[in-house]
């Protein structure tokens, strides 16, 4: 236990703006809450296009557009990534639904860690994600709930959200970061899909704000380093 307690550091405090889960239970019932909430979301009429440059040209019909958005009574950006890619849905939700570092970093870059904690059913798992961040900003750590679940509309649905969760300890050399969620919507189309990535973090700490509008254009850049792994042999975990 001492051992522990040196690796690790003492635990956090229990962030009070997310969910606390004890039980299975409280889980899935999170999970329908969060996906109403992400729903409401992505339908939303505020989103404001952010300037970003699509390595393929920004007049291309796949071209990624990136937006943002305010929600009132919160002050952390969500973000939202969208293109059409010429790959099926299939080969994606293989690539956003792994919990394998080698898969997730080829196109989730800052990634250095990946460890599923808990199990509680086939297709919702707790995890723990480690992040590197630029000097001299410390590491970022996450522990979330990640799910995937088949959408009425016959689209995907990859989501994570931070939780509290047993106390779990935060690394001494990390910052116990906070994901309100973070989600890949993935919806065929002939020959295609249109992939929707949003993103809204509360990265805790003392941030320089060139880091903040840096994790912006990163949301679309995943988009891009996808449409790459797409379309082209690969090997997935």
């Amino acid at each position: 236990a001492i051992m522990f307690s040196k690796l690790w550091g003492p635990a956090p405090s229990d962030y009070p703006e997310i969910p606390t889960v004890l039980t299975k239970e409280d889980v899935l019932k999170a999970v329908d809450d969060k996906v109403d909430t992400l729903t409401k979301l992505i339908e939303s009429d505020n989103w404001k296009t952010v300037p970003y440059t699509d390595p393929i040209g920004n007049t291309s019909p796949n071209a990624i557009k990136l937006e943002d958005i305010i929600i009132e009574g919160n002050p952390v950006t969500c973000c939202r990534a969208t293109a059409v890619l010429n790959t099926t849905s299939e080969a994606l939700l293989a690539l956003t639904n792994s919990n394998d570092f080698a898969t997730l970093v080829q196109f989730d870059v800052e990634l250095v860690e990946t460890v599923v904690l808990h199990e509680f059913d086939a297709n919702t798992h707790l995890m723990s994600y480690s992040y590197k961040a630029p000097y001299p900003v410390s590491y970022r750590e996450f522990i979330v709930v990640k799910v995937s679940k088949l959408l009425p509309t016959g689209g995907h649905l990859v989501m994570n959200f931070s939780v509290n969760y047993n106390s779990t300890p935060v690394r001494a050399s990390h910052v116990r970061s906070v994901c309100i969620v973070s989600g890949w919507i993935l919806v065929p189309q002939e020959n295609a899909t249109r992939l929707v990535r949003v993103g809204q973090v509360d990265p805790k700490g003392l941030l320089p704000l060139w880091v903040v509008d840096m994790y912006k254009s990163k949301t679309a850049d995943s988009l891009v380093l996808l449409r790459k792994l797409t379309a082209e042999p690969r090997t997935v975990a």
